[in-house]
């Protein structure tokens, strides 16, 4: 739940598509990781805060944390279609549509149909994710950025990355990954000939960027290599 984009990029070759590597395959294993343990945490929260008060609730949220005991393990097919008496995400949605279980099935689903890079069905599901925590949200639209540059929708695809960024920004607990949106944002609207627009892109992934930071040195590189193009 991934790969490794090239660092020595050539402005010719920048490439924020399917076309070379998956465009969000660099991070996928450090946001699948992080997105299992918000799963967990936003998990416990609403079971705590619902399974009690609504039986509805409770049996979605049973449902869910069998899928998601096959999804930990990479039976991603029997996590979203289900299993002997366990049901899948999709069943879960269908089922318990409006449910907090019912949103985490969307996210969970998103991922696994990303990864089997039906980016299609993952945006459907990415785009219907509505929590209020702030990480999730930054994640969700960050992945709806990913799944429009896979398909083609640069201008939507670098939309979300800034709207992730921005997000990221504002939110104290989750900055880090600005840079990192920002540095995709970027490498779009290179790929759009826009240099004007990545130079001040990448400015603002560096502005105040930890040096240490997995993105910083190739958003150093690709803002040092066009200012010298002018």
């Amino acid at each position: 739940m991934a790969k490794n984009l090239d660092q020595n990029v050539v402005a010719e070759e920048v490439k924020p598509s399917s076309q070379d590597e998956n465009f969000f395959d660099k991070y996928r294993k450090a946001i699948t990781y992080v997105s299992a343990a918000l799963v967990l945490v936003l998990g416990s929260y609403f079971a705590y805060e619902y399974a009690y008060a609504k039986p509805r609730n409770h049996e979605a949220e049973v449902a869910f944390w069998k899928a998601y005991n096959y999804f930990m393990i990479d039976s991603t097919e029997w996590a979203l279609n289900g299993k002997d008496d366990a049901l899948g995400f999709e069943s879960i949605i269908a089922q318990y549509d409006g449910t907090p279980a019912a949103e985490l099935s969307h996210y969970c689903a998103a991922i696994i149909y990303r990864d089997k890079g039906d980016f299609g069905a993952a945006l459907s599901h990415f785009e219907q994710v509505n929590v209020d925590d702030q990480a999730v949200s930054v994640y969700v639209t960050g992945n709806i950025g990913d799944m429009h540059v896979e398909m083609g929708n640069l201008d939507e695809g670098v939309k979300h990355f800034e709207k992730a960024a921005a997000a990221s920004k504002a939110n104290g607990t989750r900055d880090y990954l600005a840079g990192e949106y920002y540095l995709k944002a970027a490498r779009v609207y290179m790929e759009q000939n826009n240099k004007d627009k990545a130079k001040e892109t990448l400015e603002k992934a560096l502005e105040g960027a930890d040096k240490r930071a997995a993105f910083y040195g190739e958003a150093e590189k690709l803002l040092n290599m066009l200012k010298a193009q002018g």
